[in-house]
């Protein structure tokens, strides 16, 4: 009886603990502008067709970033609301990679289910896409734009994006010329996307 007395007080300090330090943490709203983007995975089906590029859609967005800060110094960041920013607040030039080249709108909506600016993907359409090659890619935005009535210079105001191209190799795979699909695990590789990490 005093044991399982002695566990329950236990316990019932162990949940008020994590509440009060729940609660002892800083939370903080800011906006920021962001490289967002989107990249298919590079497969040997894809090197097949002599392309050995990942499609990668990006877009400069207009973020409210929210941020957490517990007691403990772990910071948790929440994405609360993106707007893309457009050309009539100001001028858009991405810095890409040397091997970086334009891909064709078509494919891009295929892929993402949406285009380029104005369906032509450019170096100053927002957004844009490009095919970029296997390995470690820096894209960088330069420009003049107006946000929040404030002017903006997009080359010291928005962080890079690193983009990780990876070769995905899959042993037996089905012909096409969207994706890796491996017959062994009906994994569809050519299909992985993500958004601010590797790919």
């Amino acid at each position: 009886m005093m044991i399982t007395k002695r566990k329950f007080l236990i316990r019932v300090a162990i949940i008020l603990l994590s509440i009060l330090l729940g609660g002892c943490g800083k939370t903080e709203t800011t906006n920021e502008l962001r490289i967002v983007y989107q990249c298919n995975t590079v497969d040997n089906t894809l090197m097949e067709f002599n392309d050995d590029s990942a499609l990668c859609r990006f877009e400069l967005v207009s973020a409210q970033v929210s941020s957490y800060t517990n007691v403990l110094g772990r910071t948790i960041e929440r994405v609360q609301s993106q707007t893309p920013v457009r050309d009539s607040q100001g001028s858009i030039t991405w810095i890409l990679p040397q091997d970086a080249t334009e891909a064709d709108n078509a494919d891009v909506v295929y892929k993402f289910g949406s285009g380029c600016q104005d369906d032509n993907c450019t170096i100053n359409a927002n957004p844009t896409a490009y095919k970029i090659p296997v390995g470690n890619n820096v894209i960088r935005v330069s420009g003049i734009v107006n946000v929040n009535s404030k002017t903006v210079d997009l080359s010291t105001a928005v962080p890079a994006a690193v983009i990780d191209v990876l070769y995905m190799n899959c042993s037996v795979c089905l012909k096409n010329h969207w994706g890796c699909w491996c017959e062994d695990d009906d994994t569809d590789i050519g299909n992985a996307e993500e958004e601010g990490g590797d790919v």
